[in-house]
């Protein structure tokens, strides 16, 4: 069936293969769901999730399946769970960003996700047991953040942006008055030279990289 009215804009896969996630500038995100016919992959409608005002620019679905986040133009940020299957109850609307939110993506063990912005920063979220929530607000880049990608045991992440550089931020551990630990990300290293909008990479190698050139990451040095 069709089922968006206007320009998909971006679709991903989640962490199992199993399902597909597309958003839309109409403001709707769909997830469909795979199902083999005949040996061959075919994906049926499993769920619309509505609530934006506007373009959705991104979505995806946490690393355990449970949860799908998407941001837009409305910079709002939704959360949405499902409840039972295919249905989907939204748990929160977040707006940090004072711009449009470009681009999210989920950590690939924890219920933590990323976000990047017009505003030229990008913010952390987490969950606590009830609501997610920022965490931190990332304030490095020059210009408009386009894309970020965690490292796959989730220990970096590196963002890239309009101001042709691309940020890898590593986290450490500090310390509340109540003594509870927290992570806070940093800088750990940067580097220039893109040319234009690009996209951030990770793979299984330590890699990062954007469409136009690669980067070896090598020991990464603390501040």
């Amino acid at each position: 069936p069709q089922v968006h009215d206007k320009i998909c804009r971006s679709v991903r896969y989640s962490a199992g293969g199993d399902k597909i996630v597309v958003a839309g500038f109409d403001g709707k995100t769909s997830v469909w769901n795979r199902e083999e016919r005949n040996g061959k992959p075919y994906f049926t409608l499993g769920a619309v999730c509505e609530g934006h005002e506007n373009e959705v620019k991104s979505a995806g679905l946490s690393s355990c399946g449970k949860y799908l986040a998407s941001c837009g133009r409305d910079r709002c940020v939704w959360v949405y769970e499902e409840v039972s299957d295919g249905v989907y109850d939204c748990i929160n609307v977040l707006q940090p960003h004072d711009k449009d939110v470009k681009h999210i993506e989920w950590h690939p063990n924890e219920l933590m996700f990323i976000t990047c912005s017009y505003d030229n920063t990008s913010c952390i979220f987490g969950f606590d047991g009830e609501d997610f929530a920022v965490l931190q607000i990332l304030k490095a880049h020059e210009e408009t953040v386009w894309a970020a990608a965690w490292h796959k045991n989730g220990s970096l992440i590196a963002t890239c942006s309009q101001d042709r550089t691309v940020k890898l931020w590593s986290s450490s551990v500090s310390y509340s008055v109540a003594n509870k630990p927290s992570n806070k990300w940093y800088v750990s290293n940067s580097f220039s030279g893109m040319m234009g909008r690009s996209n951030a990479y990770s793979n299984s190698n330590n890699v990062v990289g954007s469409e136009q050139q690669w980067h070896e990451v090598g020991d990464i040095p603390a501040n």
